[in-house]
């Protein structure tokens, strides 16, 4: 389980949690095309780290909370989802690939998270 604080817990499976690997690769991936984006979520890496109390030790285990507006996700979403359509049709490196499109999974949950919330606190007004 990863910890913030006190008052809220997280683990892996929520969509905001994403590991130090998904974050460089989706800054790889997205800074030719969206520099100002790659570069925010770099510096999320930067950032406060989850405590991880099952793998302390290790640094690519480091997880941090993606605390972005829902048109930057959305933005990363079209991004990543057009850069793989493009590597698709290229002879590109078919594990490249598949880890873009597991990342791009990963986002689109994230971008699912805060339309379900959004739509969720609408239905409460």
């Amino acid at each position: 389980m990863l910890v913030e604080n006190a008052n809220e817990e997280l683990n892996r499976d929520d969509p905001r949690v994403f590991n130090r690997g998904s974050l460089k690769l989706s800054y790889d991936l997205l800074r030719q095309t969206k520099p100002q984006l790659a570069l925010q979520i770099r510096n999320i890496t930067a950032g406060k780290v989850l405590i991880n109390k099952s793998d302390v030790n290790n640094k690519h285990s480091d997880c941090f909370l993606v605390e972005l507006d829902f048109l930057q996700i959305e933005t990363i979403v079209a991004a990543l989802s057009k850069r793989a359509q493009s590597d698709s049709t290229k002879d590109s490196d078919i594990g490249m690939i598949l880890m873009a499109k597991t990342l791009l999974d990963d986002w689109h949950a994230l971008a699912q998270y805060f339309a379900d919330r959004s739509s969720h606190l609408k239905h409460r007004k």
